[in-house]
């Protein structure tokens, strides 16, 4: 702006302020963008800018007047909902991980304290396998929070003398963390020669010990790279990999972001799709 017009411009302001004192109406008090523009040496340029764009725009003026613009423009509205329903979703899916995990927290660190795991590795089994919904079924009939098999849960029934379990029981859970956490403890115990047990009790825990055995019969340090690198079911090495990566983001503190619980989804349906 050449210095004649924003001379003109602020000659503008002036005028019309003294012509406004003349009134018998108060003056209106000045807001802080007001005042920001006035002791601006920009401020006229400013001013034309924010003229204009509330002339443009002048639902951002008025936020009444935004929801009928949006109704007088279906397809703008249609656009906006097109962009932020799907964002609206994730927010509200990752809410939901967030209270459901705060809900069986307690019973996560009991039962891992009890058979000795890492509670970051458990919480971990717990978010690959249910997502922390108690109420869980899997493709193949398993049940609760650590997707337990009613074979697994007869093992653990038998092995703790309880005679009154019945499968439905899997969906409380704190049996269903009792039986899966003895089941995963089992299994650390059984490779706890290996460098990283956990590696090979997840791929037990996973796919049963028939196919760990025979991951491992060509190992005889087992060593856990090697033992992944000869899994042949893509899908149990995948389990692997998530539990151990999200079981290093539990330790560490920090928090999973919206976008691990798409992703989490996503291979769950991607693993049902493979099994059917």
């Amino acid at each position: 702006m050449e210095p004649e017009d924003a001379a003109l411009v602020r000659f503008d302001l002036e005028v019309g302020s003294e012509s406004h004192s003349q009134k018998d109406d108060p003056v209106p008090t000045r807001g802080p963008l007001a005042q920001i523009l006035e002791n601006s040496p920009y401020g006229s340029a400013l001013f034309l800018v924010q003229w204009q764009v509330l002339t443009a725009f002048p639902f951002l003026s008025n936020p009444i007047l935004l929801p009928l613009m949006l109704v007088a423009r279906p397809r703008i509205l249609a656009a906006l909902l097109l962009i932020f329903t799907p964002l609206l979703l994730i927010a509200l899916s990752w809410m939901g991980d967030l209270h459901r995990s705060q809900e069986v927290e307690p019973l996560i660190v009991e039962a891992a304290n009890r058979h000795n795991l890492p509670i970051s590795l458990l919480r971990a089994v717990v978010w690959r396998e249910s997502n922390f919904e108690p109420r869980a079924v899997g493709t193949s009939g398993e049940r609760g929070l650590m997707q337990v098999t009613s074979g697994a849960a007869q093992d653990w029934a038998e092995a703790t003398r309880l005679r009154s379990f019945r499968n439905t029981d899997l969906f409380d859970p704190q049996t269903n963390l009792a039986a899966g956490s003895w089941y995963l403890s089992r299994a650390m115990k059984r490779w706890s020669q290996a460098d990283r047990p956990e590696v090979f009790a997840l791929a037990e825990y996973n796919a049963g010990i028939t196919h760990a055995r025979r991951w491992s019969r060509d190992n005889p340090t087992l060593n856990s790279e090697d033992f992944i690198r000869a899994i042949d079911f893509p899908t149990t090495k995948a389990y692997i990999r998530a539990i151990l990566k999200r079981a290093d983001l539990y330790a560490s503190g920090q928090k999973p972001s919206p976008l691990e619980s798409v992703k989490r989804n996503l291979v769950s349906q991607k693993e049902r799709w493979l099994k059917k």
